[in-house]
């Protein structure tokens, strides 16, 4: 056990932030600071480097929420501290979610005793809700996510004009859409899995396809 590490997870609990993990009960404490070496202000507002425990439950991929600013933000970059052979904190990025995001994929629908005669024997789908979640929805930057590194500080990736990151344990694939609200929403392209540490980034692009949500689903239920 780290004793080093001990005794700064100690100056957590007196001093650092509360943060509850994942929309649950489930806390721990960290510190965390704006990012001062870039000056772009989007970069300085949602990127925010943070230092956890070194037994801290939290996870790449959770997302946290201030309990006193009920901002939420997603863990992505996650590197142990080690001094003297041994993990005495952890550092961390965590991006600021800016948007509540409901996923859906389409579903086929069945033909019944209801269904017009010339429809019977033709497809017909409507969106079927599959998941939902606090996402870091970004339109500010520019470039292409392959570009990127998973080591290099986000200050210096360039990335496209709409790009989501989300958790890896999402249930998302290309072409599903992403509905944010009546005016917002977006055919999902790309799916990057393995570009960090249990984080998923996502391409975007306009979605013309049909509106027809499945029953009862409502567009944002």
């Amino acid at each position: 056990m780290s004793s080093v590490g001990r005794d700064i997870a100690e100056v957590f609990n007196d001093v650092g932030a509360k943060v509850f993990i994942n929309e649950t009960p489930t806390f721990d404490y960290i510190d965390s600071d704006l990012n001062t070496q870039v000056s772009n202000p989007f970069i300085r507002e949602h990127m925010i480097e943070a230092t956890l425990p070194y037994d801290t439950i939290i996870q790449p991929g959770d997302i946290i929420n201030f309990e006193a600013t009920q901002q939420r933000f997603l863990v992505v970059n996650y590197i142990p501290d080690v001094f003297e052979n041994e993990v005495a904190a952890i550092s961390a990025t965590i991006y600021k979610c800016n948007v509540y995001g409901y996923f859906y994929r389409e579903k086929e629908i069945a033909a019944d005793d209801n269904t017009p005669m010339n429809f019977k024997y033709k497809r017909q789908v409507c969106w079927e809700l599959v998941d939902q979640n606090y996402l870091v929805f970004t339109s500010a930057l520019r470039g292409n996510t392959s570009e990127m590194l998973g080591t290099q500080d986000f200050g210096d990736i360039v990335v496209k004009r709409h790009i989501v990151y989300l958790p890896s344990s999402m249930n998302i694939k290309t072409k599903d859409r992403l509905y944010i609200d009546d005016t917002e929403y977006y055919q999902v392209g790309n799916v990057e899995k393995r570009r960090f540490n249990n984080v998923m980034v996502i391409s975007l692009h306009e979605d013309t396809r049909h509106v027809n949500y499945c029953s009862g689903e409502g567009g944002s239920s």
